[in-house]
């Protein structure tokens, strides 16, 4: 008697193949699929933008941002063509620090380091700390400057929305700042109004480790009138092509603003064309990344080019070891006259 064989039949080649490559096929065809309408949305997407962009008549917004920065420069320039007086903006005193800071993180981080500076670096030079006033999470309640002046001595309070503005420039913020306000160009024009003709601008979470001082002495700052330390990155500044100009950096580091030395009275010229720079930051921080190298930007402008002076020691990397990797917490500037730590900037990324 012929009995059925229960056994299961061996499958053939091809079937088994498809049970093998079934898995990834399926992943390649839903992968397929879902490039192929996110094509379908992006297209339809940059469609709708486009008529959108048409129907309000700005179908060259970039190129029409672009063309005003430029129209808006040949004026300024006329404007300091035609100006006589080389007097600055607020004269003030001879030497201070300004310390750009608003709102409760940046006043806390403020606070340590000028108490640290006068304190225990025992540091003597008059502080102001700057803020925009008008912006309610930035303003700075008589409460806070109490607390202040009850543990540091010699330190005042500007609020730049109450300063008078230059009419010849573009207005900073519009009356009333909300989403527009951008912290970059508030430091700009804290280093314009600052109430001192030599200025140490740095910033709230840059902290002295020595007392700066003596960096007005220097050789370097004294031949230049400006003192600026360098980023850690080495790469193209697209604003000068914008501007047809020859950045002429080679390997030279950007430029790092988290503190800086200038002499206001000597280059007033340059302050004028920083203001302008950072008031105009719907084109230049396109092409820069916010403030920190439209100052050498300004000197060019300034037809000041070969007075801009950086420091060339690159800065230091605090790292923190960790299981298979290391945490960054922070970098420190270099002394350009003993080499040593002279600033530490405080921040957290991975490696």
């Amino acid at each position: 008697m012929v009995g059925l064989d229960s056994r299961r039949q061996p499958a053939t080649s091809h079937v088994v193949l498809w049970r093998q490559a079934r898995w990834p096929v399926i992943a390649c065809l839903l992968l397929t699929l879902g490039l192929v309408m996110k094509l379908e949305i992006t297209e339809a997407a940059l469609r709708g933008a486009e008529l959108y962009r048409s129907a309000l008549g700005i179908r060259d917004l970039a190129g029409r941002v672009d063309r005003a920065f430029l129209g808006d420069h040949r004026v300024m320039q006329e404007w300091l063509l035609k100006r006589v007086s080389t007097k600055i903006p607020s004269p003030g005193g001879k030497r201070g620090i300004v310390v750009p800071a608003g709102g409760v993180d940046q006043l806390a981080n403020a606070f340590i380091n000028i108490y640290v500076l006068r304190n225990h670096l025992k540091c003597t030079l008059p502080v102001t700390i700057a803020y925009w006033g008008a912006l309610e999470r930035e303003a700075i309640d008589i409460d806070t400057i109490a607390f202040f002046n009850s543990h540091i001595t010699d330190v005042t309070f500007l609020d730049l929305s109450e300063v008078a503005y230059p009419g010849h420039q573009r207005w900073l913020f519009p009356p009333i700042p909300d989403s527009s306000y951008v912290g970059f160009k508030v430091k700009v024009f804290a280093l314009y109004a600052a109430p001192y003709k030599e200025v140490l601008i740095f910033d709230s979470d840059s902290m002295p480790v020595q007392d700066p001082t003596s960096l007005f002495d220097l050789s370097s700052y004294r031949r230049h009138g400006n003192l600026f330390w360098p980023d850690r990155w080495c790469t193209p500044i697209k604003l000068y092509e914008k501007l047809s100009m020859d950045d002429g950096q080679g390997n030279r580091l950007q430029a790092e603003s988290g503190q800086f030395l200038f002499d206001r009275e000597r280059h007033f010229s340059v302050l004028e064309w920083l203001l302008f720079l950072n008031t105009h930051n719907e084109f230049t921080y396109r092409y820069a990344h916010g403030d920190k190298d439209t100052y050498r930007v300004a000197f060019e402008l300034a037809d000041k080019k070969d007075e801009y002076y950086q420091v060339d020691q690159p800065l230091s990397v605090a790292l923190q070891p960790r299981l298979l990797r290391a945490t960054a917490r922070g970098f420190f500037a270099t002394s350009p006259k003993w080499f040593n730590c002279l600033y530490s900037s405080h921040f957290r990324s991975q490696i």
